[in-house]
């Protein structure tokens, strides 16, 4: 009967995607080698909690940027994994909102998230590394462009990490020539830790 039980458990476990079971604990229970973090996620530690954000939001060619404050929330989720972001910039007449889940990926050595926003109902997934000082993390990807409906494009994103307490961050879509167009840039300072 035991075995029938751990054989569905292991069955079923495996049409969720989860790992197969790695033996038996303590009571005869099937255990789990869940994914465990590496050094390179105490790197997401580093940008857990509130930040004060300035932001230039490019919407148009030629155009000033528009300016927009606000904030954002980084915690670190599923046992130091992934770093969950919540950006809210503005108001709620003329405000910006996007969420990011970002971690690292052992197996193929890179960091690798994915972002929504109120622009579209399509999520930009991207990947990179960071610099071996670790003051600058390059990440490409695809996503919604912004300036045009129903168009994926590609995107660079570059982060920044002056010094403890700062950092900057700068999207931008590849236009058909190859050539950049900005997107977005923001300006953060640490204001405190968060639970």
């Amino acid at each position: 009967m035991k075995v029938a039980v751990y054989g569905a458990l292991a069955v079923a476990g495996l049409a969720l995607g989860f790992a197969a079971p790695q033996g038996f604990g303590i009571g005869g229970a099937p255990t789990i080698n869940w994914t465990k973090p590496t050094e390179q996620h105490a790197f997401l530690g580093t940008l857990e909690g509130l930040w004060e954000v300035d932001a230039l939001l490019h919407i148009s060619p030629g155009q000033p940027p528009m300016k927009l404050s606000g904030s954002e929330t980084v915690r670190l989720s599923c046992n130091g994994l992934w770093a969950q972001v919540e950006l809210e910039l503005g108001d709620k007449q003329l405000g910006y909102s996007a969420r990011d889940m970002l971690g690292f990926d052992p197996q193929f050595a890179r960091y690798n998230g994915v972002h929504v926003d109120v622009g579209s109902m399509t999520a930009a997934k991207y990947e990179g590394k960071l610099s071996t000082d670790g003051k600058t993390l390059a990440l490409t990807g695809e996503g919604p462009d912004p300036r045009y409906k129903d168009r994926i494009a590609k995107l660079e994103q570059v982060w920044t990490f002056p010094k403890k307490g700062e950092r900057t961050a700068k999207f931008e879509f590849l236009n058909d020539e190859g050539g950049k167009v900005p997107w977005l840039e923001l300006t953060y300072k640490f204001k405190k830790k968060v639970k």
